[in-house]
C-alpha cells in the first residue's frame, strides 16, 4: 500500500460498454461526485450524458461517502 494512501480505497467501476472498466482511488469520507466525475473524465464522457452509478441494486447520489454507504475495496460500482 502506498503512503497516502490511506483513508482511500479502489472501486472498480463498470460500465455497460465494452472497455469501460476503471479502478478508481476515492477518499472514505469524499462525497461519490468526485469518483463520478473521475469516472466521466476517464470514458470522455460530458456531463450532458446521463449517468447513473449503482452499488447492489441501489442507485448512489455523488453528496454519499463511501463509508456511509459501508463500501470497501474492490467493490463493484455499475454505472449505466
Amino acid at each position: 500500500e502506498k503512503s497516502g494512501s490511506r483513508g482511500k480505497i479502489c472501486l472498480k467501476i463498470q460500465g455497460k460498454e465494452k472497455n469501460s472498466n476503471v479502478s478508481l482511488m476515492v477518499g472514505k469520507g469524499e462525497p461519490l461526485q468526485s469518483l463520478m466525475d473521475q469516472y466521466r473524465a476517464a470514458m470522455g464522457l460530458t456531463l450532458k450524458e446521463k449517468l447513473s452509478f449503482f452499488f447492489e441494486g441501489q442507485r448512489l447520489k455523488g453528496k454519499h461517502s463511501s463509508r456511509r454507504l459501508g463500501l470497501e475495496s474492490d467493490d463493484i460500482i455499475e454505472v449505466w
